[in-house]
């Protein structure tokens, strides 16, 4: 029987040291799961052997057709097509064979509000369109005669999903409800109530036996569909999720959030197996065939490949505005994305990615891509930095930024902040409370790295910060309390500072095995003195001590804490787990008991010095 939560009763997640529904810690140690994610059941890709330009390439421009944004795409399952729904109520079928190449061959026009999603049939045969008519239209792909019109929705249709075999169709919207209709006949099979709003995504698993959705409601629900029963307990998020993703092997959910932070579960027992936070909300996800690479537009302009093989990002920016939609060709090579002005981009995926040779078939010119848009404005090649050895960032608002990267961080990237936790409050509200977590490129490595105090310089409430030994969860102390977090910014568990109006530093470390704590904290105080024999001219000295906490984080008990009248800069457990280390501003060091606090061995002199002899 699962462990449950001692305070709200969820079932605890496996590997898992807090509860996933409030945060509180679990009493039983559990083992957490290492950040980094390998998928289930499929080796690691073999790269085709073809001549695929580098990831982030970018390889076609599609004229302005569409006369508003564009909200989805689809790519046929033989990569040859590519079919485009927006909010001028229109569906645009692309003829996308050529790899640096994309003509308009079909449009449909029955809806009569903007048209919100798109599937292909699995043989490519036909396509279904849903929107904010609250209908869902069944076309044919080669002449975009109307088979079918599906009108039991009551609301917004934002989601249309066609199950792997072909043979049944999934739609879901405002109205909170999921339909399963006939895909041949258009005979509504089954109609479900999963969640607690509406549902923003749909997506069939491979064997077409389940369903998942993404809803307003912050959960990820997956479901039987021919009982409608749960398979696994709704997947919990910290907002809205916008979109939810299944891995073509099978083993994966990837979810999309409105605050902005990707996230993949085991489609199994709903276990996270990797989250990341991007600078803007997350709407559209799609995995590449392989099941080893995932995209994900982010609203900060940008769209973002993960290979999960090298354990590494590339970052595409070619768009000038907000990214809507993104699309994976089923053989690898290309993605498509487009933006609030309407146009669409094809760019390789590079050739990791590639399953199949015939994406090679149609030679990829080597000349740069120059597509004429409108007005003959044109889209501009990206810089070359062969002369100089140096390349800029682009200026907000600046026409002429680079349409793809080729290398996996760029120079602006390097120290981009990708996560604030704003947990930490005081008297003084502004930037110097915040710990922030960026992105830095060191030794040709991607890396995550801690910043204390933000942007700002004169003020500052967060005083110390450590990461946990597996990279799950960050420590971070103010002058009020302590927090465990997550680096996507979800507060885990918080304690209590020292009752001391004074706090002027802290420290914090975490136990070898990531099981303790250890926050010390350093104050101020003067001794009491009757105001009859106080003497104005020669007040009395302020003095500093340190009070140390040691709490076991897995049921948040204190084991033991340690008061002393020294300064202490900073606290260190050993990697065996035989000390706690104390530093103190007068040149001792001290060290301590894990057990009990208690000092073992001083290291210089001890002494409590007045405030102001210390330098």
């Amino acid at each position: 029987m699962p462990q449950l939560c001692s305070n709200c009763g969820t079932p605890a997640q496996d590997n898992s040291r807090f509860c996933s529904q409030c945060g509180t810690p679990l009493l039983a140690p559990t083992t957490s799961s290492a950040p980094d994610y390998t998928p289930m059941n499929t080796p690691p890709p073999t790269p085709v052997q073809i001549d695929i330009p580098p990831a982030g390439t970018l390889l076609c421009v599609t004229p302005r057709t569409h006369t508003k944004k564009i909200n989805a795409l689809a790519w046929s399952l033989d990569s040859t097509r590519l079919a485009s729904v927006g909010d001028d109520n229109t569906v645009f079928v692309w003829d996308a064979h050529t790899m640096n190449g994309a003509t308009v061959i079909a449009s449909f026009r029955e809806h009569k509000k903007p048209v919100k999603a798109v599937t292909w049939s699995p043989d490519g045969t036909r396509i279904a369109t849903a929107g904010d008519d609250q209908v869902v239209h069944v076309w044919e792909a080669s002449s975009g005669a109307l088979l079918f019109t599906y009108r039991d929705h009551t609301n917004v249709v934002h989601a249309v999903a066609w199950s792997p075999d072909g043979a049944r169709l999934a739609s879901a919207g405002e109205d909170m409800l999921t339909k399963i209709w006939d895909a041949n006949t258009g005979a509504l099979l089954f109609n479900y109530q999963w969640n607690g709003d509406g549902v923003r995504s749909l997506t069939w698993s491979p064997d077409s036996t389940q369903i998942a959705s993404a809803s307003a409601d912050t959960t990820v629900c997956i479901q039987y569909v021919e009982t409608g029963e749960d398979v696994i307990t709704p997947i919990r998020h910290s907002a809205q999720v916008n979109v939810v993703a299944w891995s073509p092997n099978g083993a994966t959910l990837a979810s999309g959030t409105q605050d902005g932070t990707l996230h993949m579960w085991d489609a199994t027992n709903g276990n996270r197996l990797f989250h990341r936070s991007q600078l803007k909300e997350v709407r559209t996800l799609a995995w590449s065939s392989d099941s080893w690479g995932l995209v994900a537009n982010s609203w900060d302009k940008t769209a973002q490949v993960w290979s999960i093989t090298n354990q590494s990002f590339t970052t595409y920016r070619g768009h000038t505005d907000e990214i809507q939609a993104v699309a994976w060709s089923s053989d690898g090579a290309r993605i498509a994305s487009t933006s609030t002005d309407g146009i669409i981009h094809l760019w390789s995926a590079g050739p990791e990615f590639v399953t199949s040779s015939e994406a090679s078939e149609e030679e990829v010119s080597d000349e740069p891509v120059v597509e004429e848009i409108n007005n003959n404005e044109e889209v501009p090649e990206e810089s070359s930095t062969e002369e100089t050895g140096e390349e800029e960032a682009p200026e907000e608002g600046d026409g002429e930024q680079e349409v793809g990267s080729e290398e996996i961080v760029r120079d602006y990237d390097i120290g981009r902040i990708i996560t604030a936790y704003y947990g930490h409050t005081g008297q003084d509200v502004d930037w110097s409370n915040v710990v922030n977590l960026r992105d830095v490129f060191t030794d040709g490595e991607f890396h995550e790295e801690l910043i204390l105090r933000g942007p700002a310089v004169y003020t500052d409430e967060t005083l110390a910060v450590a990461w946990s030994p597996d990279s799950t969860y960050i420590a971070s102390a103010g002058k009020n309390q302590w927090h465990i977090w997550e680096p996507g910014g979800r507060l885990i568990a918080a304690y209590s500072a020292p009752p001391h109006e004074n706090v002027k530093t802290a420290s914090i470390s975490w136990s070898p095995d990531g099981t303790h704590v250890v926050a010390a904290f350093d104050y101020t105080y003067k001794p009491y003195v009757n105001n009859l024999l106080r003497d104005p001219q020669n007040p009395p000295p302020t003095y500093h001590s340190i009070i140390a906490y040691i709490y076991d984080i897995r049921d948040g008990s204190l084991i033991a804490q340690h008061e002393d009248g020294f300064l202490a800069n900073a606290v260190a457990w050993s990697p065996d787990n035989t000390y706690i280390a104390a530093g103190a501003s007068n040149g001792t060091i001290h060290f301590w008991n894990p057990l009990n606090a208690q000092e073992m061995l001083t290291l210089g002199e001890k002494s409590s010095l007045p405030e102001g002899s210390i330098s």
